[in-house]
């Protein structure tokens, strides 16, 4: 199940209302899945743009042996699922090394692209790529720019900046984090960006990050604690990934 923020939020995210101790409920939501497993979903029969397909070329291999490999899971449900990534070496590794086909290199910021234009798309994809961009309004605003006419809606993933994991590490005085990230989000933030980029946030998920089923099976004694904390209500805000849909 989803969540929508509460109708007054809006005008605090498109600057009608200001407050400086704005409270953003997020209201409980009963739904196990992991990340994967959600994308799956929105996925399964659509035309799908994944952008920044490729990840990190030294963990490809790794996250293919896993099930962790989000492109891999997308191309096996959708009805078309094409991968573009700036890293041209990377989509070469993909298309030459692994086989993957209908990989591009492409830079979202360039000109339009032929082939992106070229179909109409039911979502595209950004998974765990906005925390890794320096300008992420600007980057959001010439995807709309390039591609709004042919992407009927944005799907981003980031990083909870409100997790467990985060609160815990705090605790120690201490903060994990990838090297190359720019920004921690939280479902406000990231709906604030999203809407100074020209984009309407409809929904959003709270989530974990375990596998599918039948790739990496998580334990049934972690999907069950799972499934009662979401239908408890405890902790929900604290899920590891933020996954939004934008319009």
């Amino acid at each position: 199940m989803t969540i929508r923020f509460e109708p007054e939020v809006y005008d605090y995210l498109t600057g009608k209302k200001f407050s400086n101790a704005l409270a953003v409920n997020v209201q409980n939501s009963a739904d196990c899945r992991g990340r994967i497993d959600i994308l799956r979903d929105l996925a399964k029969g659509k035309n799908v743009l994944h952008i920044g397909c490729a990840d990190h070329i030294q963990i490809i291999e790794e996250k293919r042996a896993k099930g962790e490999w989000l492109h891999e899971h997308l191309t096996e449900v959708a009805n078309v699922c094409a991968g573009i990534d700036i890293d041209r070496k990377s989509i070469d590794y993909l298309r030459d090394v692994l086989g993957v086909k209908d990989v591009h290199a492409v830079d979202v910021k360039g000109a339009p692209s032929p082939v992106i234009c070229e179909r109409q798309w039911d979502y595209a994809i950004l998974g765990e790529i906005l925390e890794h961009v320096n300008d992420p309004c600007s980057f959001l605003r010439k995807i709309r720019e390039n591609y709004g006419s042919c992407v009927k809606s944005l799907v981003i993933t980031v990083p909870n900046a409100l997790s467990s994991a985060n609160i815990k590490n705090s605790g120690q005085d201490r903060e994990y984090i990838n090297s190359d990230h720019r920004y921690w989000f939280t479902p406000y933030t990231l709906a604030k960006v999203s809407v100074e980029a020209g984009y309407t946030p409809k929904e959003f998920y709270i989530c974990g990050d375990d596998p599918l089923a039948g790739k990496k099976s998580p334990s049934t004694l972690r999907t069950v604690r799972r499934m009662l904390r979401s239908v408890t209500g405890r902790r929900y805000i604290r899920g590891s990934t933020i996954i939004m849909i934008l319009e």
